[in-house]
């Protein structure tokens, strides 16, 4: 009887000891998989995969979860995750056309640049983070009310000249309107950056992250503990805008992806 009660705990310790890899208080709903380039992929494995570049947690009934971001510039439309071959489906992207007129976010000045590179190396080393799972409370839900006005993946063109592509969903509301954890998780990153203007940083635990800019106001803190639906600050203007809305990301092991395909029931005012 003693060995059957050790046995559990020294599973988790073994596994612990090659990655983050988390409790069996819950398992890991993540929603169905999104295949198309952007989305995301999950399965169901009976074993731990080595050198795996996703999300990966353990079950209470001991299999895996996996999943793996799909990249937004495919290389190919056939993907293999845990002996399983995916076929990603062709997906168009829109084109966005906005003009900025401070000229501060255009014609970039030495002392700006060099504050843009010092915070991509704090925002790098934040997006990297890989902690113990959290116990998540899905279905994800809509961090705040609004029109959606920037979809994942855009094509973007700023005063003519083609940049980045749309990594995040757009949300606008207006300046004030609440915005809410839509997931638990901890606060490890609250600042006020060039282009995403207030930001904060939730960590889901196991490589899975959120991010929110371009707030109002902030009402949380770093290393604070989150519950979904908790409120967490504004919709602002803050940082590169053309007007008040909520720019939100999602991280899957390190690559952003589409955070439509992880919300339950996203919903848009209509215009």
């Amino acid at each position: 009887m003693m060995i059957r009660k050790l046995f559990p705990i020294i599973f988790l310790i073994v596994i612990s000891c090659s990655n983050k890899i988390i409790s069996l208080k819950s398992d890991c709903d993540f929603p169905e998989s999104n295949l198309v380039p952007g989305g995301h992929i999950t399965v169901i494995s009976k074993n731990y995969q080595e050198n795996f570049q996703g999300i990966q947690c353990l079950n209470s009934n001991k299999t895996f979860t996996l999943v793996y971001p799909i990249p937004l510039e495919l290389k190919n439309q056939r993907i293999n995750v845990s002996k399983s071959v995916f076929t990603i489906q062709e997906k168009k992207f829109r084109e966005s056309r906005i003009t900025i007129e401070d000229q501060n976010f255009i014609k970039i000045s030495p002392e700006s640049r060099k504050r843009i590179r010092e915070e991509q190396v704090i925002l790098n080393s934040k997006y990297a983070v890989n902690s113990d799972q959290i116990n998540l409370d899905w279905p994800m839900i809509q961090p705040v009310s609004g029109y959606i006005t920037s979809r994942f993946g855009l094509r973007r063109f700023i005063n003519g000249l083609s940049r980045n592509r749309h990594l995040g969903l757009d949300i606008a509301n207006n300046e004030g309107t609440k915005i809410i954890a839509p997931l638990n998780g901890r606060v490890i990153f609250k600042g006020n950056l060039f282009y995403k203007g207030k930001n904060i940083i939730l960590d889901h635990g196991n490589g899975f992250l959120s991010s929110y800019s371009h707030l109002n106001e902030i009402f949380v803190e770093e290393k604070e503990y989150l519950e979904k639906g908790q409120l967490m600050g504004t919709v602002g203007s803050s940082g590169r805008v053309t007007g008040p809305h909520l720019h939100f990301e999602v991280f899957i092991g390190g690559k952003r992806v589409d955070p439509e395909g992880l919300i339950n029931e996203l919903q848009s005012l209509d215009y």
